[in-house]
């Protein structure tokens, strides 16, 4: 992963490239918070309304992410409520509301396959031929669900031709989750104990009578 930035306007908009084993013909980036017009505390490159933040500002940021990227149209997302569900590109582009999914697929040319994360792990997906890609909003949340499968299952490529590339996400070390997020993967999988540390707090908290487990989730290794 390299960082570049691109002119837009009077700004300089920061775009993560991708580095990883795909066909040139497949772009994907990831932005950062560097570039838009967006004020404190959304500041800068906010692309969403859902905090509150001025309609204006991410319209603007939108556009001028696409200019920077130099997108074939506008990205648009879905509504993204931490679930399974993966819709195509397509439908996506052409409905006139946020249609609710975590994840997208296209066959496509000239589509864009984007979701919005902050804590949570963005997943890009592309088969070894460039006939498809995708890409998945990975909080906890869903990856116990099953969203990373549910994506893989939409494509319609052998699973074993696909790449995969995890964005930025929090890290191991500052993901505190309770023992009902732990206890949601084991469920499902013994091995995923190995993605879950004790919190360190947890010796002091024993000596103050709290008695809840605490512990930080590797959200990188559950993918």
């Amino acid at each position: 992963m390299a960082a570049h930035r691109a002119d837009s306007q009077s700004s300089r908009i920061e775009l993560l490239e991708v580095l990883w084993p795909a066909p040139t013909r497949v772009r994907c980036f990831c932005s950062t918070r560097i570039g838009g017009t967006s004020e404190a505390p959304f500041g800068t490159l906010n692309l969403s309304t859902a905090s509150g933040d001025s309609a204006h500002h991410v319209a603007d940021n939108v556009n001028r992410l696409r200019d920077a990227a130099d997108l074939p149209h506008s990205p648009c997302w879905p509504h993204q409520v931490h679930g399974a569900l993966v819709i195509e590109a397509g439908a996506l582009k052409r409905s006139h509301h946020a249609l609710e999914a975590d994840a997208i697929v296209t066959c496509a040319r000239e589509q864009l396959c984007t979701v919005r994360t902050a804590d949570c792990l963005p997943v890009l997906l592309c088969d070894r031929a460039a006939t498809t890609v995708a890409a998945a909003h990975a909080g906890w949340r869903g990856l116990a669900a099953g969203v990373l499968e549910a994506t893989i299952d939409a494509m319609p490529c052998r699973a074993e031709h696909i790449f995969a590339w995890l964005g930025p996400a929090i890290g191991p070390a500052a993901y505190q989750v309770g023992s009902d997020v732990r206890d949601a993967f084991l469920a499902h999988d013994a091995r995923a104990h190995s993605a879950f540390a004790p919190c360190p707090s947890t010796s002091q908290s024993a000596l103050l009578g709290q008695t809840q487990q605490r512990w930080l989730a590797d959200l990188y290794e559950l993918a």
